[in-house]
C-alpha cells in the first residue's frame, strides 16, 4: 500500500528487493503526479515536504481540492495506469 510506501526509510535498507520495489513505486507515483497535475504542484508537494511536513498533510496542501489523503492518492494513481 502507498501508505507504507511513504513511510519506509529506505536509507537504512540492505534488502535490493525492497529498495528496487520502492524506487519503481515512487517513480511510477512521481510520473502520475506530474503527468495528471503538473510540475508546478509537484513542486509544491517537494516544499512541503523539504519543509518538514509530513506525506499526506504536504499532499493535501500541494493538491487541494484534489486528494483528501494518501488512500485517495493511491486509488487514483491505481485508475490512472489501468485506464
Amino acid at each position: 500500500p502507498l501508505a507504507q510506501l511513504v513511510q519506509w526509510n529506505i536509507r537504512g535498507e540492505r534488502d535490493p528487493r525492497k529498495a528496487q520495489i520502492f524506487y519503481a513505486q515512487s517513480l511510477s507515483v512521481v510520473d502520475y503526479l506530474v503527468t495528471a497535475y503538473g510540475i508546478d504542484a509537484f513542486g509544491r508537494l517537494c516544499r512541503q515536504l523539504r519543509d518538514n511536513k509530513n506525506f499526506e498533510a504536504a499532499l493535501v496542501s500541494a493538491y487541494p481540492g484534489i486528494f483528501k489523503d494518501v488512500q485517495d492518492l493511491e486509488r487514483k494513481w491505481v485508475l490512472f495506469f489501468n485506464h
